[in-house]
């Protein structure tokens, strides 16, 4: 929601602009933390406001290739699909429980295979 966005944005130091604003937001970095684009060839954010000097971050990470990242892509920006933030989760959490990290060449063949 728009609230917890914006509580988190307090924390981070940024801003949070709504969708009825985006054309005048000039963001750099847009994140889709919904999960429109999960089940549906379908972005949250309009294909004509991607530019080549902006990231695209999807915490989508089925289909690993969305609608959101393919828009942004094809515009020239940089993209992070959700399946690595999905593995270096769960590299953070082997660090909690048991003390230790995934191999390299784990976290490796499992970004191939997700």
């Amino acid at each position: 929601t728009y609230d917890r966005a914006k509580a988190l944005a307090d924390v981070l130091r940024c801003e949070v602009v709504g969708w009825d604003r985006l054309i005048e937001a000039r963001a750099q970095v847009v994140v889709n933390a919904t999960s429109v684009g999960m089940n549906e060839d379908r972005s949250p954010y309009p294909a004509e406001l991607w530019k080549r000097d902006m990231v695209a971050f999807d915490v989508v990470y089925t289909p690993r290739d969305t609608r959101f990242l393919r828009d942004a892509r094809t515009a020239g920006a940089e993209t992070a699909a959700g399946v690595e933030m999905f593995l270096r989760q769960a590299n953070l959490q082997l660090k909690e429980w048991i003390g230790r990290t995934m191999p390299t060449e784990v976290y490796k063949e499992l970004a191939k295979t997700l």
